[in-house]
């Protein structure tokens, strides 16, 4: 019986063939990936400049940056509220809330996917007090009563309680007096 023997020049060009689609799957997987993650891509303003990030990655950039949802140019259409709330719609396009969906033109049905910001812009709903209207509307049913609509800019006072607050109407519903900017 002969014994099958393969060369050191056929072992390397078997051994580079082997890489090469071994590398090919990956970045095809990769690729899939990436075109996946694109459909839930949310537009917000980011230090003065409009970018798409995950959909996931905005409430970081709401509470951490100081960013808010949409573009940078001007106020958001059909005056919208800077709330985060994302629905995704049966375009397939993520929007950052039901308004600025409907503000797009986006078909119906659109469904809300649950990610809500730590922003405190308290909110209550048959008699609980929740954190946001985004936490509010994943929890309760009932009718949503806005207990303090502050916009979700971040420019920090200090006031006389010794706290600092991320804006001036926030410190105001808080009830806090003799507030100045912190620089």
């Amino acid at each position: 019986m002969s014994k099958l023997s393969i060369t050191e020049p056929w072992q390397r060009a078997l051994s580079s063939v082997l890489w090469i689609a071994v590398t090919t799957c990956i970045v095809l997987g990769l690729s899939v990936g990436a075109a996946s993650a694109q459909e839930r891509l949310v537009e917000i303003c980011h230090k003065g400049q409009t970018i798409k990030v995950d959909v996931h990655a905005v409430a970081a950039h709401l509470e951490q940056h100081g960013d808010h949802v949409g573009t940078c140019e001007g106020p958001p259409p059909c005056g919208c509220g800077l709330n985060f709330d994302p629905v995704t719609c049966a375009n397939g396009v993520t929007y950052a809330n039901q308004c600025f969906a409907a503000c797009a033109g986006a078909p119906e049905p659109c469904e809300r996917l649950g990610i809500c910001s730590n922003i405190f812009d308290p909110v209550t709903c048959n008699g609980v007090v929740y954190a946001n209207e985004c936490q509010a509307r994943l929890a309760c049913d009932g009718p949503i009563t806005v207990l303090c609509p502050c916009p979700q800019i971040y420019a920090p006072v200090r006031c006389a309680d010794g706290k600092v607050y991320v804006n001036a109407c926030v410190a105001q519903c808080q009830g806090a007096t003799g507030c100045t900017p912190v620089q």
